[in-house]
């Protein structure tokens, strides 16, 4: 599990949290194979350890590089290094007070959130809300796979808001990374995409939220092809983030954002594929924005699917009477086999019914090697009651054959005589 962090120091207004936290479920919406994956966490950056030491503390302390970032208080005494946020807001500001500016050098303050995540080994992902004035003056800033830090002083519209939180996070996410093509670096700004139609441009963030809304009704994403790319490949790579491909029941899923229709690719060269196996009618109906498709076989009966992206699916059955029914545990193996060639892991998602659930588990189990699962059902014997008797013996079969073998042990061997001799 991957944690988000996003810190609120004391004086942040509830609004800004709430903000972040419709901001970070839009951003995980873009990558549903990992939203499970992701957790969101608020922290308001109170002191965990000790945040202040007196002078004698700091004289003892060996004359080294971590002993000359102690901050001195005007009450004689001294800040530990990254343990408060005071630390942080007079370290990031102490080359604008020689100058006889009043206020924090925002990038001087992510690089040293950063500096300790490093110093930590830590492996969040966190967002900092900054609540004081800044100089220069920023919206957002930055670091690759580390952290961002938003001003709630300059993002002070919920919508302007919503975008920088997600165009900081496209850098944390690398969606920018300086080996792929229609980018521009600018030494003071970084490095940015070139699409004016992506919210990873540099500047404009007024008119980039203005875009970012207007592709929202047209459910677009707010990010061109080309950054998504980039930051998918980054969650590919990160530790701790299982990719997931979520089977569910529903009768309909919901209208998710693309830029296009590229992503039913997978879907449908797969299911034309089990349909030409299994000499049966493959039908697609090409006008719904989800990969929608049914395969009817030779008895009739009709296997429905709809996706509305390459990791969420929802499968159903009708028989050739027009009830409905569930899916066979073989198109439950089929799925499986797609999440297995993608390097995906099957979660259950929304499913009420337990055959279907024991068809799929069962599915993951006779899978070799066997499929690692998310949000599998318990086998309680309440579950084993409510599913078919058929289902069960396949099911406890699968699992005795999961089960890891016992380790022989040596048979005792006879004990030998003792050499002759007196016993005492």
């Amino acid at each position: 599990m991957k944690k988000i962090i996003i810190e609120t120091p004391a004086g942040t207004h509830p609004k800004y949290k709430l903000w972040a936290k419709e901001a970070a479920e839009e951003m995980l919406a873009l990558f549903p194979e990992y939203k499970s994956s992701f957790k969101a966490e608020f922290s308001d950056c109170r002191p965990q350890n000790k945040s202040e030491i007196d002078v004698n503390e700091y004289v003892s302390l060996p004359n080294d590089g971590y002993k000359q970032k102690f901050i001195k208080l005007p009450n004689g005494k001294y800040l530990v290094p990254y343990a408060s946020e005071q630390w942080y807001l007079l370290a990031a500001s102490a080359e604008n007070r020689k100058k006889g500016i009043n206020g924090v050098d925002m990038a001087k303050y992510g690089q040293l959130k950063a500096e300790n995540m490093m110093r930590t080994g830590s492996q969040d992902l966190v967002v900092t809300l900054l609540n004081e004035k800044l100089e220069p003056s920023f919206y957002g800033y930055g670091i690759e796979k580390l952290n961002a830090v938003l001003s709630t002083q300059t993002c002070n519209d919920k919508e302007l808001f919503i975008t920088i939180f997600m165009h900081e996070f496209g850098h944390i996410l690398n969606a920018t990374h300086d080996k792929r093509g229609n980018t521009h670096y600018d030494a003071d700004l970084g490095t940015h995409c070139t699409n004016d139609k992506c919210i990873m441009g540099e500047s404009g963030y007024i008119g980039l939220t203005q875009e970012r809304l207007e592709r929202k009704k047209k459910n677009q994403p707010p990010f061109c092809d080309e950054c998504i790319a980039s930051m998918r490949a980054t969650l590919e790579n990160m530790p701790g983030l299982v990719k997931a491909v979520a089977v569910s029941h529903d009768n309909a899923l919901p209208v998710l954002p693309h830029n296009n229709d590229n992503w039913k690719d997978g879907w449908r060269k797969h299911y034309q594929a089990v349909a030409a196996r299994d000499k049966a009618v493959y039908h697609e109906d090409a006008k719904n924005p989800n990969f929608v498709a049914d395969i009817t076989r030779a008895d009739g009966s009709k296997l429905n699917l709809e996706a509305n992206n390459e990791y969420n699916l929802s499968m159903g059955v009708v028989r050739d009477d027009g009830t409905d029914d569930i899916p066979s545990v073989k198109d439950f193996a089929d799925v499986v086999a797609k999440a297995a060639k993608d390097n995906s892991q099957i979660e259950f998602a929304s499913i009420e019914d337990d055959e279907f659930r024991a068809r799929l588990l069962i599915a993951c189990l006779e899978a070799q090697p066997r499929m690692k699962t998310k949000g599998a059902p318990s086998i309680t014997p309440a579950f084993l009651k409510n599913i078919d008797a058929q289902t069960k013996q396949r099911l406890e079969k699968a699992i005795q054959a999961n089960q890891p073998a016992k380790p022989r042990s040596k048979p005792r061997s006879k004990p030998r005589p003792r050499p002759g001799g007196n016993s005492r």
